[in-house]
């Protein structure tokens, strides 16, 4: 029985206990073993819940495994790449010395070019200084400070605090 059964079954058997209690043809003590009966049955179907919602917790807990798993092996695969990359940086910037500017080197499996590129260079202490139309801004919330204004002052049409509830699993 899948979980999204389980309280659908839950529910039928509390009717089945309703509808036993009210038959006007059963004597009590008739009622009380068939309700008995229909007891172990609630029982039983209530622990398959909890066992089943167990489950998804330890299931749950070994993909958060798996993740943190996956973000070590990430973290390693960035440090190595990044050392790569490094690597080959600094080999293409020890070549650009040492081959002069304009001299093509080539043989079957490489080849050394050159081509011409435009950057723009600026005063980065004297940015603000730049035309207006070249800066552009970037404005946050900054949700800590935002949060504290809404607790003092009440909040506004753009702005409330919101409760809610987070699942907690172990």
């Amino acid at each position: 029985m899948n979980l999204y059964k389980v309280n659908e079954n839950l529910m039928l058997i509390l009717s089945e206990m309703e509808g036993i209690a009210l038959d006007p043809e059963l004597s009590d003590f008739e009622k009380e073993q068939q309700i008995d009966i229909v007891k172990l049955k609630y029982i039983a179907i209530e622990g398959i819940k909890e066992e089943k919602a167990l489950n998804l917790v330890r299931a749950y807990k070994n993909s958060l495994s798996m993740e943190k798993a996956i973000a070590e092996e990430i973290k390693s695969l960035t440090a190595r790449k990044n050392s790569h990359h490094s690597k080959a940086e600094s080999i293409k910037k020890f070549l650009s010395y040492i081959v002069t500017t304009g001299e093509k080197l080539e043989d079957s499996t490489a080849k050394i070019g050159w081509r011409k590129s435009e950057s723009v260079w600026f005063d980065e202490m004297n940015m603000l200084k730049l035309p207006e139309q070249t800066l552009t801004t970037k404005v946050t919330v900054n949700k800590t400070a935002l949060k504290g204004w809404v607790k003092e002052n009440g909040g506004n049409k753009y702005c409330r605090l919101e409760t809610n509830q987070n699942i907690q699993l172990k």
